[in-house]
């Protein structure tokens, strides 16, 4: 068998409840709680609330002697892998044998004991995955070898192994514990539950149930995986776990689960009117701090200790309050061959809480538990949509509960002060009311709108609920009951600089609708840009607020006006003509626009453009390829640069003005340019301006020349007179060299090396070129 547990920690149910479904998880400000410890084997850790130093109430023991009677109900495990062999014979033997030794064993002194047995998976086999094989051999009374022998004799190991399942079965048989009656459960297994069903909890539920039983579980044969969850049966149900790896174990371990509850000489119960209540315990040697056991109780705990004198602090586990309600039980004698009982009583009040959505249906919801008149919450309850149970000390509380979000806002409600008394139930349920609002924005004209909308509420206006965007059909926002801040402001793109409107106080009645209409005063704007002839021209448009630099709206228009809905004020207008040939484009700007509520205003951006032709010739009138920078004059900034083709004008549209141009010849060789300027051009507006610039040039050929007219090779530099860079450089071999040159005066500098006489020679010569000149030019060396 294999099964899988990581319950050995589990707890009964931990708060006083008629079901576990009932339970709320609750979370209180930081406590101190004590670790849950088994009792059998452990050094017990020193940190246990000192008793002396905990608020709690001091009792006297005061014990009441129990006459001992003990149900027990054998459960015999038959499942499948019972039939496995073990020494010389199989498991499923050996246990029938113990089995049978257990129900004829005689009564213990003093002691009245009833034992029954139940067995599992025999009734099916493995295949038929029966996860409800579990039947009762014999009822708990005075059992007959000679009846129950055979019964037991016929058991055959085959089937599942629902240890859930029988064990919740065996615990039916059981009457409801009393002062009188121990009622236990001994389960042989050999292995876990294959039911997916979970015999920790199990255990736990019955442990905390009207019978109290006890479970003992002999593991007989077990792997890992198994010993871990057959641990935790007996540690939820305050049983014992006997491990059995062989026959001879077994009997002894059967014999120990038997009477197990014979050392028992100290039972504590604990009650809160006639309620079983979670409890911790700690049992100190009496006088000091050493603490001898601790854990944790659904309500009754039983005490396996030496002879001797105790102090045993029982705090309730599930309490919301800090420090938790206590009592401190001193001088506990505890006797050897005696049980004794004490019951405590804990003053506390029940109370149940639900909550109820706006639509009528329980609703999950989050209680912050509070004393009158104090913000910090004593503890926090997560629940779920049913009922949700707690204990109380008598008192006064207040409650404040959330739950889901409506339109994105949580719904929270506070309680009335509610009064806790000791042994009484307190129901309360909370009801979240909503209603609607009706939001629709239009401009003064009657247009509706899109807009946003924020909405916080009243007394806290600076704190956004809810947000979204408003249709021009109105939207209708379900909201909590209540008083809000509503704040509606324009949408981007269609109400231009719109001022917000803010509804300070909106008030949300239940299961009603509110209707808001807001209205946006408007005006409206047209631009359009258009040359000084009337023709439209593409225009960029943007619109400031006057003496500030956001834009608020940008358009382009072509062929047509653009237009925008913009709230009234004061604007400024800024129009740039694109798609000209200078840079910066032309510009208009109008100062403080005033926009008139309900009114257009129109503007027209019309640039008043001269023309200015620009062509580039040589000096036999021939067009040439020419580039053109255009500056304001005394500005060293260009405001275009353009190159034309040869014989092709350069036409440029130009606001009115002065201009200076720098044409250069650029069909000229060499890496200098000839270059012209034309200075103060004027342009005026609907004229044309033309200008032709004329390159005039000469050229220079070159050659050196030694002894008998022997041409040699040589380099030289040309320099315009007052300048030291050269204007250009070369050298010659045999032939010419010929340059393109402007007309003027310029030096020649001729360097040749005679690397046979290492000789450097240089000659320095005058040379000046007239227009379509052709000069000549042999050094001779």
């Amino acid at each position: 068998m294999v099964a899988i547990c990581g319950c050995r920690k589990s707890l009964p149910p931990a708060a006083p409840t008629e079901s576990p479904k009932e339970q709320a998880s609750i979370t209180t400000p930081p406590l101190d709680l004590a670790t849950t410890t088994e009792a059998s084997g452990i050094d017990f850790p020193k940190t246990a609330p000192e008793p002396e130093k905990v608020p709690n109430e001091t009792l006297p023991f005061s014990p009441t002697l129990v006459k001992s009677r003990t149900n027990v109900l054998i459960l015999m495990d038959a499942s499948g892998s019972m039939a496995g062999p073990i020494e010389s014979s199989t498991k499923i033997e050996f246990e029938k044998s113990v089995v049978k030794d257990m129900i004829v064993q005689p009564q213990p002194t003093g002691m009245q004991r009833s034992i029954g047995v139940r067995v599992f998976g025999a009734q099916h086999p493995l295949e038929a995955k029966a996860c409800e094989d579990s039947h009762q051999i014999a009822p708990l009374g005075d059992t007959m070898a000679d009846k129950i022998g055979p019964a037991i004799g016929a058991i055959v190991a085959q089937g599942m192994s629902p240890i859930a399942f029988a064990l919740q079965q065996a615990a039916a048989t059981f009457p409801a514990a009393d002062n009188d009656t121990d009622n236990m459960i001994v389960l042989i297994v050999d292995g876990g539950d294959t039911c997916q069903a979970d015999p920790c909890q199990a255990a736990a539920d019955i442990h905390a149930g009207p019978s109290k039983a006890m479970v003992h579980v002999i593991g007989f044969d077990l792997d890992s995986t198994a010993t871990e969850q057959l641990r935790c049966v007996a540690h939820n149900s305050d049983g014992r776990f006997l491990l059995a790896r062989n026959v001879p174990e077994l009997r002894t371990a059967a014999d120990q689960a038997l009477n197990a509850n014979l050392p028992y000489n100290l039972r504590i119960k604990v009650f809160a009117g006639s309620i079983p209540l979670p409890a911790e315990m700690t049992v100190y040697r009496s006088g000091t701090r050493t603490v001898v056991e601790q854990g944790r109780t659904p309500g009754v705990k039983f005490f396996q200790l030496q002879p001797g004198t105790y102090d045993i602090l029982i705090t309730y586990a599930d309490s919301l309050q800090d420090p938790k309600p206590s009592k401190l039980l001193r001088g506990v004698e505890v006797q050897g061959s005696a049980r004794a009982e004490q019951t405590l009583y804990f003053e506390l009040g029940f109370l149940e809480l639900s909550g109820v959505s706006p639509y009528g249906e329980p609703v999950a919801l989050t209680y912050a538990l509070h004393t009158p008149g104090d913000t910090k919450a004593l503890a926090t309850i997560e629940g779920r949509s049913e009922p949700i149970k707690t204990a109380l000390t008598p008192g006064e509380y207040v409650l404040m509960a959330s739950g889901p979000t409506i339109n994105e806002i949580p719904l929270t409600t506070t309680s009335d002060p509610l009064t806790i008394t000791a042994g009484k139930k307190l129901g309360y349920t909370f009801r979240f009311e909503t209603g609607e609002l009706v939001l629709r924005a239009q401009t003064s004209r009657g247009d509706f709108v899109r807009a946003e909308y924020a909405i916080g509420l009243q007394s806290a206006p600076d704190k956004t609920l809810t947000k979204g965007e408003l249709h021009p059909e109105g939207n209708t926002i379900p909201l909590p009951v209540g008083d809000y801040v509503v704040v509606i402001r324009a949408g981007k793109g269609l109400l231009q600089n719109a001022p917000e409107v803010r509804l300070d106080q909106v008030t949300i009645p239940a299961r009603d609708r509110v209707q808001e209409l807001i209205t946006f005063p408007v005006g409206n704007l047209q631009v359009i840009g258009k040359e000084s002839g009337g023709t439209p021209t593409k225009t960029e448009f943007t619109l400031t607020r006057s003496h500030e630099t956001d834009i608020l709206w940008r358009t382009i228009t072509k062929e047509t006006a653009d237009e925008t809905t913009i709230a009234p004020g004061l604007y400024t207008i800024m129009a740039t003509r694109l798609g000209g040939n200078i840079t910066p484009p032309p510009v208009i700007v109008w100062e403080d626009v005033e926009i008139g509520e309900e009114k257009t205003t129109v503007k027209e951006a019309i640039f008043q453009l001269g023309t200015l032709q620009l062509l580039s010739k040589d000096a036999a009138g021939a067009p040439l390829r020419g580039e053109f920078t255009l500056f304001r004059p005394g500005i060293t900034e260009p405001l275009a640069t353009q190159r034309t083709a040869s014989g092709d004008p350069l036409i440029l549209q130009l606001t009115p003005g002065l201009y200076d141009v720098r044409a250069q010849d650029v069909s000229a060789s060499g890496d200098v340019k000839p270059t012209i300027w034309l200075h103060a051009i004027p342009v005026a507006a609907n004229e044309t301006t033309s200008r032709e610039v004329v390159f005039t040039s000469g050229r220079v050929r070159i050659t050196c020349r030694g002894t008998n007219n022997t041409p040699l090779p040589c380099s030289f530099r040309f320099f315009t007179y007052g300048q030291d860079a050269p204007l250009f450089s070369g050298a010659t071999e045999e032939e010419w060299e010929e340059f393109e040159i402007k007309p003027g005066y310029y030096y020649l500098e001729v360097d040749f090396n005679d690397l046979a006489k290492s000789h450097h020679l240089k000659k320095w010569i005058n040379v000046h070129v007239a227009e379509n000149e052709t000069v000549e030019e042999i050094v001779q060396f």
